[in-house]
């Protein structure tokens, strides 16, 4: 496979966590770098500084081609040598969502109670993995996740693994939050006042507040930035595929089509990262 269809295919991914397509294209890069006669990394970095660029809210994404940037500068266009470091830092982050989950489930108590989810996260999945190797079953409610419909993956995953899962509409989950005990979701990008996340997820804190349930954010530390180190607020404003709400609709109708948002920190309890739990506002 060429650098640019891997770099398309990621680009195209609607469905995984970012976490998740950050791990499939390292992985698919380092088997590049490995049987590449010739070394392309810096072919490679533009096409990660474009990839970059059309997904502003992946910061794991954006670590990972700041890295990407030293191992070039490291490496002096070696390939043995840049694939040794892109091994190292797959080793350094592999279980870092599981580290994470080490952390929450040792502050929060699981047994018999109702969680609700929301999107897909490799995150979460960590934490009902390390929940089931436990033999803690909390039940599940999980969100669709509109428009298009990643609830559903992770649902089945959390399901395969023995967990009772009911799958709800986004449009109704916020009477499902007052039957949860709390709520829990990942998350894209996190700032000291606020993070981003799939759309619904503001909704879905609204109701943790109205209805007094803690809401917690599980995530690795590569995703935490300060404002300041940018030189403009995250951009969000960029329109999806319009037919993922409607196809052809009638004249005169303009599709309105976004998968991300803002959600202020003041609504979570905790965040949750590899190396702890943290109150940020």
């Amino acid at each position: 496979m060429k650098i640019k269809e891997i770099i398309d295919n990621t680009r195209n991914d609607r469905i995984s966590g970012s976490t998740a397509i950050l791990n499939q294209l390292v992985d698919e890069l380092h088997h590049i770098l490995e049987l590449s006669g010739e070394c392309g990394l810096k072919e490679i970095m533009v096409e990660l500084e474009n990839l970059k660029n059309s997904l502003p809210q992946f910061a794991v994404l954006h670590h990972f081609c700041d890295e990407f940037k030293n191992i070039i500068s490291t490496s002096e266009n070696n390939c043995q040598t840049a694939n040794t470091l892109m091994e190292l830092y797959k080793t350094k982050w592999k279980n870092a969502g599981q580290r994470a989950a080490e952390i929450l489930i040792s502050e929060i108590d699981f047994l018999g109670k109702t969680v609700l989810l929301h999107s897909n996260s490799s995150n979460i999945i960590s934490l009902f993995e390390l929940l089931n190797q436990k033999g803690i079953q909390p039940l599940v409610i999980q969100t669709i996740s509109f428009p298009i419909e990643e609830g559903k993956v992770q649902a089945e995953i959390l399901a395969r693994m023995g967990f009772k899962v009911s799958i709800v509409g986004d449009a109704s989950s916020s009477q499902f939050v007052k039957m949860a005990d709390f709520v829990i979701m990942g998350a894209d990008r996190i700032f000291r006042s606020e993070f981003i996340n799939k759309t619904g997820s503001l909704p879905l804190a609204l109701a943790c507040q109205h209805y007094n349930k803690p809401l917690f954010v599980i995530s690795d530390s590569r995703k935490f930035f300060r404002y300041s180190l940018y030189n403009k607020p995250i951009d969000l404003e960029q329109m999806e595929n319009p037919e993922e709400l409607w196809v052809n609709p009638p004249k005169g109708i303009q599709i309105l089509n976004y998968h991300f948002e803002h959600i202020p920190n003041h609504f979570v309890k905790r965040f949750y990262f590899e190396n702890g739990g943290y109150l940020l506002q």
